[in-house]
């Protein structure tokens, strides 16, 4: 029958082709692949991220790429189609953010390749290893010199020297008549048969900022898709590089299931460090035992600090909360950041519709009620409170720390 013979010669060849398609992917060739990504991202904030593919083969005309990663991102862009023209070199990018503090691994690149004549796909996986650190973000820190500067003016943080009346010793000079005879170098004196010299102040600057960094169970709470941690560990970054572009030493202690010291470091310089001290913190399952960590604070801490506590303190802890406060307020001075729970102001301002929402607003001012009373009991107790949203805490500190400065407070 011809058609017969027609229908099997057509399928012989079919065979044939694919046969021939399939032989093209026998002796598949690892492509120049290369990626390209900072070592070090910011929380939240995109990225872009360059594949480059070198020259292929002519038969590899139709392929696609897709980044592999692990989880906790977004990523716009992928998979990336490749132009047809195999003889050029190509540069694919597509953005990146990440939504998780810690390290980020990528493992290599899924390659989707079509035949020459179409008949089949392959997908193969070509490996490229490659790690990059998430930190909190620092996004904004280029721009915070046109705030730290223009304040140190206005708030006081301008180096004064002063002769006589500071607390740093500066420099020896010769004695004036007329100048306070208590500062006269009798030591240094004594060398000279016809001078005096007395000893030059300086008001001091280096001061030392303190964290209590709280990563106990309610800092897992979150406020638009940030935790209380990560919007505290922002607020902590823009006020260390302001404390540190003023002179003032920075450091830190975590508690509440991850304790971590950092001693206090001086310099914007050291800003990497710190960073890379505190990147990988991550809210833990357990309560926080605020009066243990007092005692190991007590530990570390000796000079005289300016103590920052950031926390999600509530009213049921207000005898040991206190104490501890207390107890650290004679050495130090005391700045507690206490967050608010997250949606709280909303559920103060809606409207009532049902009975379960009464209760519900009943409940929520009770809290609130307890609170305020906790915070001002601390107040009266000489600790200073700030008592905001998360989202708000970072410029509501740093304002802080300028005007207590600027009072001559530290």
């Amino acid at each position: 029958n011809p058609i017969q013979r027609a229908f099997w010669m057509l399928l012989a060849a079919l065979l044939l082709l694919s046969l021939w398609d399939l032989m093209s992917l026998r002796k598949l060739p690892t492509l120049s692949l290369t990626r390209e990504i900072p070592f070090t991202l910011s929380h939240q904030t995109p990225v872009k991220v360059q594949l480059t593919l070198g020259p292929r083969p002519n038969w590899m005309k139709e392929i696609s790429l897709y980044d592999f990663y692990q989880d906790s991102v977004l990523t716009q862009g992928l998979p990336i189609q490749v132009p047809t023209d195999t003889q050029h070199t190509y540069q694919l990018n597509y953005r990146l953010t990440p939504l998780k503090r810690g390290e980020l691994n990528f493992s290599g690149v899924e390659m989707e390749i079509k035949t020459p004549l179409k008949f089949f796909r392959l997908i193969t996986f070509q490996k490229l290893a490659q790690v990059s650190q998430v930190y909190p973000n620092f996004s904004m820190l280029p721009s915070l010199s046109l705030l730290s500067q223009p304040k140190a003016h206005v708030s006081g943080l301008r180096l004064s020297r002063q002769r006589g009346s500071g607390m740093e010793f500066q420099e020896l000079k010769e004695y004036e008549w007329g100048e306070d005879l208590r500062h006269i170098d009798w030591k240094a004196s004594s060398k000279s048969p016809t001078k005096l010299f007395s000893r030059v102040y300086q008001e001091e600057q280096g001061q030392q900022v303190f964290f209590l960094l709280d990563c106990g169970r309610r800092m897992r709470n979150e406020d638009h898709d940030f935790s209380l941690l990560d919007l505290s560990l922002n607020a902590m970054i823009m006020l260390s590089y302001i404390a540190l572009k003023s002179g003032d030493q920075v450091g830190f202690l975590s508690y509440g299931g991850i304790s971590r010291y950092q001693k206090p470091l001086r310099g914007v310089g050291q800003l990497p460090k710190l960073l890379k001290s505190l990147y990988d913190l991550e809210p833990t399952f357990e309560a926080s035992d605020f009066l243990e960590a007092s005692r190991e604070l007590k530990k570390h801490l000796q000079k005289r600090s300016l103590l920052v506590i950031l926390s999600n303190l509530r009213d049921e802890e207000a005898p040991e909360i206190q104490m501890a406060l207390k107890l650290l307020g004679k050495h130090h001075l005391v700045l507690l950041a206490n967050l608010q729970e997250p949606g709280l102001g909303n559920l103060l301002k809606r409207p009532i519709q049902k009975v379960e929402e009464a209760w519900t607003l009943v409940a929520a001012q009770f809290y609130q009620k307890n609170r305020q009373k906790l915070l001002q009991n601390l107040r009266h107790q000489g600790i200073h409170c700030l008592d905001c949203e998360a989202s708000q805490l970072a410029l509501l500190l740093s304002q802080k720390y300028l005007d207590l400065k600027g009072q001559k407070l530290i």
